[in-house]
C-alpha cells in the first residue's frame, strides 16, 4: 500500500486511518500515533510531505517520542521542503526501531530536509537515532543552502541498525549533546559531509565507531567540527572507526 499526505502546500489528501485536518501539527502527531499503531506484520508505506508551513509534533503519547518506521516491514518517507518549511519534534526522533525496546528491529525510514527547510529536535536529554533497531534503515539527507538539522541533544547514526547521513550543497546539521556514529555491536553508521558550506558539527564530543562500525566522510570543502573533548575513533570494544 502507498499512500501519500502533503502538508502545508496544498489541502491535506485524505489518508486511511488518519483524522484529516488542516492543521498541521494534528495531522503530523496522528500519523506519529498512526506509525506506533499499526501491527508488526503491516506492510506500509507511507509519504509525509512537509512544505510551506510549521508544524510541531508534541508527545505523542508513547514514551513522548516520535517513531518513523518502528516495526519490520514498514517503510515510511518524510520530506521537509522548501525555506518556509518548519517541522519542530519536541522529544526524540527514532527512525527505523526503538519502538518498545532499543533492540526492536525497525524497518525502513526516509528523511529528507531540502530547499531550504528546517527540522529541530528539542530536547535537551533526548536525541535522534536513525538506524535504531537491528535490520532497520535509516538514512537522512539535509540539502541546499539554508536547509537545517538542529538538535538540541544528541544525535546518533547506526545504533543498532544502518544509519546514514549525508550533508550536501551548504546543509546544515549540528547537536548539542554529542555525535556518535556505529554506536551498539552490530550497529553500521555512516556520515558524508561534501560540498562547500556543507557542515557538521557538535558542541561536544564525535565518536566514530563506539562499539559498531562508524565512517565519517568529509570531502570537497565540507567540513566537521566539535567544540567538546578530543573526538574518538574506535572507541569502544569492539568498535571500527574510519575517517576520511
Amino acid at each position: 500500500m502507498k499512500n501519500s499526505l502533503q502538508i502545508g502546500a496544498s489541502r491535506p489528501r485524505p489518508v486511511p486511518g488518519f483524522r484529516n485536518t488542516s492543521r498541521s501539527s494534528t495531522v503530523l502527531a496522528g500519523l506519529a500515533l498512526a506509525l506506533v499503531g499499526l501491527p508488526p506484520a503491516s506492510a506500509w508505506a507511507q509519504t509525509i510531505i512537509v512544505g510551506g508551513t510549521t508544524a510541531i509534533v508534541g508527545p505523542t503519547g508513547y514514551g513522548g517520542s516520535t517513531y518513523v518506521s518502528p516495526f519490520t516491514g514498514m517503510v515510511a518517507d518524510v520530506l521537509v521542503t522548501g525555506p518556509t518549511a518548519f517541522l519542530e519534534i519536541e522529544d526524540s526522533l527514532y527512525l527505523a526501531g526503538g519502538l518498545d525496546t532499543p533492540q526492536d528491529p525497525g524497518g525502513t525510514a526516509i528523511l529528507v530536509i531540502d530547499a531550504g527547510a528546517q527540522l529541530q529536535i528539542d530536547n535537551p536529554a533526548g536525541a535522534s537515532f536513525v538506524g535504531q533497531g537491528p535490520g532497520g534503515t535509516g538514512t537522512v539527507t539535509v540539502t541546499g543552502p539554508g536547509s537545517t538539522w538542529t538538535n538540541l541533544g544528541g544525535l546518533q547514526i547506526g545504533v543498532y541498525g544502518t544509519g546514514t547521513l549525508t550533508i550536501t550543497d551548504s546543509g546544515q546539521v549540528t547537536a548539542v549533546q554529542g555525535i556518535g556514529i556505529g554506536v551498539e555491536t552490530g550497529g553500521n553508521g555512516t556520515i558524508t559531509v561534501t560540498g562547500a558550506g556543507a557542515a557538521l558539527a557538535s558542541s561536544a564530543q564525535i565518536q566514530v565507531g563506539i562499539a559498531g562500525t562508524g565512517t565519517l566522510t568529509i570531502a570537497q570543502g565540507g567540513k566537521a567540527s566539535s567544540a567538546g573533548p578530543l573526538d574518538a575513533i574506535g572507541a569502544g570494544a569492539g568498535g571500527t572507526g574510519t575517517v576520511t
